[in-house]
């Protein structure tokens, strides 16, 4: 059965998809409308994606920073592609963290 997320109107691989290509809003507005719907993987991705996003912002602010931050965002298309296909794609340190924090 395959799940589906937003009050049942999209499937996972096309919201996750979507996540990914619009950056972290959409994933904080997932997260809270499905919050009983997602299992822990959905909540450790939607966490990866609010934590590229933000080590992306960050990294960008320094000079040596900005490769680290076009290797995120490199990371970040991959995933997005990755989610369309329905497969999972982990940012290596950025899904770490997320692990860390969602337990």
């Amino acid at each position: 059965m395959e799940k589906k997320y937003l009050n049942g109107n999209l499937a996972r691989n096309i919201t996750f998809g979507l996540c990914w290509f619009f950056g972290w809003l959409p994933a904080v507005i997932v997260w809270f409308v499905d919050k009983d719907v997602l299992d822990l993987e959905d909540k450790r991705e939607l966490a990866s994606m609010i934590i590229a996003a933000i080590l992306s912002y960050v990294c960008a602010a320094t000079i040596i920073g900005g490769i680290l931050s076009l290797a995120i965002g490199v990371c970040c298309i991959i995933a997005c592609i990755q989610a369309f296909m329905g497969k999972t794609f982990q940012i290596p340190g950025v899904y770490h963290i997320a692990a860390a924090i969602i337990k």
